[in-house]
């Protein structure tokens, strides 16, 4: 069960919309989300979160179901990362000496101190290329034998998490990886943690894109729009709420967080899993996901440390992260690869923009703050946005602090930078979503634009944002 869906999801992620190394580059990132997938099935130990005493209720009365289960990667599946990454040692590690070693020490930090993103371009160079070199001759049953090597996960304490690993293998052997930036180091490091690297990860074929920036489409005229509108919006938000966000505060744990932004969501569910996966620390990407179980898929939430204030990650987890549970949890249309990613970032960000509002109408300014930034971080990363800056005349003052915002993560995938920014503006406005609209379902999308409609009387700057919501005809 497990390897057919990892099969399907690995065979799923190569559907993208784009062409050439913007393609290869989702692709690539989809792997390696799948890669952190199998990694949660790794699970040995579960505690149960109870529900509250008493329920807690939403804006409109109604009661909200409470989280799942907590997962923690303990017991036989927490082995040391030092054993996992051996293969990430040997001739390659010790050839280049203090790299090799630099490698190793940030990777076994995780969470303690210098996160792995800091250094995941560096993997792609000498090190990668060393370590292709000591294995180059394997081949055909050799580097099979290399794929099914899957001690890293634990053995028979893990058997989900090597079958998953086992099908994402096969798939990458057969399509190859045409990448060669930090997503596919990251994919790298990610199966490192679940045994040796085949051959076939470590070494991008002759026509692999490099890894660098695409320019296209880049910021055409809507997108710089959007960028003007959100801009405004974020200058009022700072009126509203002057001064720099928190870095103190009180460090909640997922649940928690993810509880506290209910009251911001206008659809939360329960019914998911939170998956404690600390070995993973630096190597995350998308942390929301539905993974098979014994009883069927189970929406999953992998609770990964990041380097994050404390009102900051609240905002991560309870808005953001939250919306994407309440997502998966409204539609059974797969929303994880394509057209559906787009779709779910465009929703998640919508919230964020509700969020931002809600708020700032309940007095909780900090979280109003961090909301802002996060607006104006999406921005940022906006691949060529320093080249448009330059070009664009007089702006708002959250579009030149977004400046020094740029996002290498995002550099070679300008279309999902991209409808972080538009995404939420068409689905608030009630715009014609195009291809993105199957996936967003009139029960999610509903409650959102009554929220909305709600947040633009209160907050006049959110009225100048979009217009009036539209419904579609149905």
């Amino acid at each position: 069960m497990s390897r057919a869906w990892a099969v399907a999801a690995a065979t799923e992620a190569t559907r993208v919309p784009a062409i050439g190394p913007e393609a290869a580059a989702w692709r690539t990132r989809g792997w390696a989300e799948i890669a952190l997938g199998g990694l949660a099935l790794a699970t040995a130990h579960t505690e149960d979160i109870p529900l509250p005493a008493t329920p807690f209720h939403g804006l409109d009365g109604t009661p909200l179901a409470d989280t799942g289960l907590l997962l923690s990667l303990e017991g036989a599946t927490a082995r040391g990362t030092a054993e996992a990454l051996a293969t990430l040692d040997g001739a390659a590690a010790r050839r280049d000496g203090a790299a090799g070693r630099g490698v190793a020490e940030v990777l076994l930090e995780g969470a303690a101190g210098r996160g792995v993103t800091d250094v995941l371009h560096g993997l792609d160079g000498a090190v990668v290329r060393r370590m292709a070199e000591d294995i180059h001759g394997l081949d055909g049953g050799a580097a099979q034998e290399v794929a099914e090597d899957l001690d890293g996960l634990g053995g028979a304490a893990a058997p989900g998490a090597v079958e998953v690993f086992r099908g994402l293998d096969e798939v990458v052997r057969r399509v190859g990886i045409r990448y060669a930036g930090r997503h596919a180091t990251r994919l790298r490091a990610l199966r490192a943690l679940a045994g040796p690297v085949p051959a076939y990860y470590l070494t991008p074929g002759r026509s692999a894109h490099p890894g660098g920036p695409c320019a296209e489409p880049g910021l055409s005229g809507p997108v710089g729009e959007a960028c003007r509108a959100i801009g405004e919006f974020c200058d009022a938000v700072a009126e509203a709420c002057p001064g720099e966000p928190s870095a103190g505060g009180n460090r909640e744990g997922a649940a928690a967080d993810l509880r506290w932004g209910e009251r911001h969501r206008p659809s939360p569910c329960g019914g998911y899993t939170i998956v404690r996966a600390d070995r993973c620390a630096g190597l995350a990407g998308r942390c929301w996901m539905r993974l098979p179980s014994a009883c069927g898929p189970r929406d999953v939430f992998v609770d990964v440390p990041r380097r994050a204030a404390p009102v900051q990650e609240r905002i991560w987890r309870g808005v953001h992260e939250g919306a994407h549970l309440d997502h998966m949890a409204m539609t059974s249309a797969g929303i994880e690869f394509g057209y559906g990613l787009l779709a779910a970032e465009a929703y998640a960000m919508a919230v964020e923009v509700l969020a931002t509002v809600s708020c700032l109408l309940a007095g909780e300014l900090d979280e109003a703050r961090w909301l802002r930034a996060g607006l104006v971080e999406r921005i940022g990363r906006l691949p060529g946005y320093a080249a448009w800056l330059a070009t664009a005349g007089q702006v708002p003052a959250a579009l030149r602090d977004a400046a020094a915002l740029s996002s290498p993560d995002l550099a070679p995938l300008p279309r999902l930078a991209a409808v972080y920014v538009r995404g939420p503006l068409l689905l608030l406005g009630g715009h014609d979503l195009g291809p993105l609209a199957p996936y967003l379902p009139p029960s999610l999308t509903d409650p959102l634009l009554d929220r909305w409609s709600t947040a633009r009387t209160a907050f006049p700057p959110a009225a100048a944002l979009t217009p009036a919501p539209r419904r579609p005809h149905r």
